[in-house]
């Protein structure tokens, strides 16, 4: 939930300083539901948060031992879902008109923030301690 909450705030801040295009979660909440204005942002926000949640709770009960590249790994996966499947839904072309923004967007945020997130946290929460002499998502990354 920290990666996705920590993604998406910053994806809305871009969107809201105009750095960005619309999220995909916002423009499937108006183009599904028809909602405009402030609703319509607390709902996609909501709704990406919630999104990314059970992203990283199916990351966590599949993924032996999590380390932060094996989450950008999966962080893959959501941003595919939003190129294939939310992008239709909310009346935009495949792959967010194949545009630079449309592809870098959603790797930045779903690979690099979310996925570099959940992996670290994963990896705090979900695996035996360890030394503090070695830090295994420097030393075992790969693994």
């Amino acid at each position: 939930m920290i990666g996705a909450t920590v993604a998406a705030a910053l994806w809305y801040a871009a969107y809201w300083t105009g750095a960005a295009g619309s999220p995909p979660s916002l423009a499937t909440t108006r183009g599904l539901l028809g909602l405009n204005g402030a609703a319509a942002n607390a709902l996609g926000l909501l709704g990406s948060i919630a999104a990314g949640a059970l992203w990283g709770a199916l990351f966590g009960l599949l993924v032996k031992k999590p380390t932060i590249l094996k989450g950008m790994v999966a962080g893959i996966l959501p941003a595919v879902l939003q190129w294939l499947v939310l992008a239709p839904l909310s009346h935009q072309p495949l792959s967010l008109g194949a545009s630079g923004a449309g592809f870098a967007l959603p790797m930045l945020f779903c690979v690099f923030v979310w996925g570099g997130l959940t992996g670290y946290y994963s990896g705090r929460w979900l695996r035996p301690p360890y030394s503090a002499a070695v830090d295994p998502d420097l030393t075992t990354a790969a693994t």
